[in-house]
């Protein structure tokens, strides 16, 4: 009987445990609910803020150079629009600081960017820009700052940025220009003769020399590229060979000699014309300066009697008439039959006495 007593007491016991934390889990829940409602005076939840428009500058490149008197900077951008509304971009501005003071510059958005707006969650890329500091009184430039302003649909904000420029770079010095040298020989095209004391000279430039007596030739001087050389000499025609040169390089020139011309004839002298001088009766000309084979004017009949002014004869008979044609009487040709004056007819010259002989005949002004 004892045994079964205790062991329902201890029954008893954990029941009433049991109850008992039942009963304060159910409180404190009770409790927890009630705050949670509102009970108790607690404050209200703060309102949600409105969406913006949010614009950085994520990217960023500049490089410096040397640009005249002066230096350029070579500026690339990229923006992002991370917030909730579209933004629109109203200005770019940028700063140049340079030790000895600032340089500054706006460009249009539209310009850089090739547009002005920006929608949620978008990236624009700028072009390259070129900012140019001439003269370069400031120096070269440490860094340079881009601010950028923007709206959206609620108001007006601004995005900036600034980056180092980089040292500038060192001027690599001036490469020594490399030259080189075309050789050869010049000779005749057929036989291969040498043809020494030949100009060979490359076209279009100040670059000239001779073959010497075995017809060895060089040109020292020249770049690469393409070029012509020439060669010239009295005797043969002018030969011209194209050469692309990239080095050292041997080129031969052919020249082609001209034929031996066929002596010229020796022209025939044109004989001196008679000098006039006073005659018995008007200018006279010795008839030895007459050539033999003188011909007269108008087919006319040897000999000579007069020579005309313009250099003809004439075989005239009679004074009257003669040169009229030629610029009139240079002088009279003397022996002859006009130089003292005497005109004799035809019939006259023709005419034989009966007897053989007569003692003169005067033309009497005829």
């Amino acid at each position: 009987m004892t045994v079964v007593v205790v062991v329902h007491r201890m029954r008893c016991s954990a029941g009433g445990m049991v109850r008992t934390v039942r009963a304060l889990v159910i409180a404190i829940a009770i409790a927890l609910g009630f705050v949670s409602c509102g009970g108790g005076g607690s404050s209200p939840a703060a309102p949600t803020p409105a969406p913006r428009a949010s614009i950085s500058v994520t990217q960023m490149t500049v490089e410096g150079s040397r640009s005249g008197s002066g230096y350029q900077y070579v500026i690339r951008l990229t923006v992002q629009n991370t917030g909730g509304l579209p933004a629109t971009l109203t200005s770019s501005a940028f700063s140049i600081v340079s030790p000895n003071g600032r340089g500054s510059a706006t460009v249009e958005p539209s310009d850089l960017f090739g547009t002005t707006s920006v929608a949620t969650g978008a990236s624009v890329s700028s072009a390259r820009l070129t900012l140019t500091d001439d003269p370069a009184d400031r120096g070269y430039a440490t860094s340079i700052a881009v601010s950028i302003s923007y709206t959206d649909s609620v108001g007006a904000n601004v995005a900036t940025r600034s980056e180092n420029v980089p040292a500038l770079p060192a001027t690599p010095p001036s490469p020594t220009p490399t030259t080189f040298s075309v050789c050869g020989t010049v000779k005749e095209d057929t036989g291969s003769a040498p043809v020494g004391g030949a100009t060979v000279l490359v076209k279009d430039t100040s670059l000239s020399t001779t073959s010497d007596n075995s017809g060895q030739y060089c040109v020292n001087g020249l770049g690469t590229g393409r070029f012509t050389l020439r060669a010239t000499k009295a005797g043969y025609d002018i030969a011209e060979r194209d050469v692309t040169v990239s080095g050292n390089m041997t080129a031969d020139i052919p020249m082609h000699r001209q034929s031996s011309p066929s002596p010229s004839p020796t022209p025939t002298p044109s004989p001196t014309p008679p000098t006039p001088h006073p005659g018995p009766n008007g200018p006279a000309c010795d008839a030895s300066s007459i050539p033999a084979n003188a011909t007269c004017i108008g087919n006319g009949t040897p000999p000579v009697t007069a020579i005309c002014d313009d250099g003809a004869f004439s075989c005239s008979q009679n004074r009257s008439g003669t040169c009229s044609s030629h610029q009139g009487v240079k002088c009279w040709v003397c022996p002859g039959l006009l130089c003292n004056g005497l005109t004799i007819s035809q019939s006259e010259q023709n005419f034989t006495p009966a007897f053989g002989r007569f003692s003169s005949v005067n033309g009497g002004g005829r």
